[in-house]
């Protein structure tokens, strides 16, 4: 079974100029820790690039569709999402 979260405003309502410069801003690399996540689908709902997708038991990230704007870490209940820093 397969649960996608999917909202009426696209890509969080952000303008396209907006998207592309977070895009550029992109630094953080977000890393999932499949043993702490609770499969709660919170950073589903928060994902305005749609880039998270998740699964009965397993949590799907599309690196192309991730603009790194981080709410999915800040969400994430369980710590289960990251953003390492250099």
């Amino acid at each position: 079974m397969r649960f996608i979260a999917r909202r009426e405003e696209q890509c969080g309502g952000l303008a396209r100029g907006e998207r592309e410069n977070m895009k550029d801003r992109k630094k953080s690399v977000v890393v999932y820790d499949r043993m702490r996540c609770d499969f709660c689908g919170a950073c589903v709902g928060v994902c305005p690039a749609d880039a998270i997708v998740l699964w009965e038991a397993d949590l799907e990230m599309d690196r192309e569709k991730c603009t790194g704007c981080l709410r999915c870490v800040y969400v994430c209940p369980y710590r289960a999402l990251s953003a390492p820093t250099d």
